[in-house]
């Protein structure tokens, strides 16, 4: 497992930044970004995409032991979510 720690206001030093820590945060790649928004956003949609992903995985086994394994209600909202397209 890989973990990426935000920086501290120490480690910065005179690059440090309040507004710019509160606007962008302090994880590496965001903070020094050209275009923080966008890198945030695409962190955060591949980190929720990893977290449901392993979410919907533990519940495979369980569903097995059932000796079916169907499409939930759930799963739907999910893929829907994942493509971007819950307004429907």
């Amino acid at each position: 497992m890989k973990t990426l720690h935000p920086f501290t206001w120490r480690e910065l030093g005179d690059e440090f930044s309040l507004p710019k820590a509160l606007h962008t945060g302090l994880l590496p790649g965001i903070y020094f970004s050209d275009d923080p928004r966008a890198d945030l956003e695409a962190y955060v949609g591949q980190y929720l995409k990893d977290e449901i992903a392993a979410i919907v995985a533990s519940f495979e086994p369980a569903a097995r032991r059932v000796g079916r394994i169907e499409i939930l209600p759930w799963q739907l909202v999910l893929e829907r979510l994942w493509a971007g397209d819950l307004s429907r």
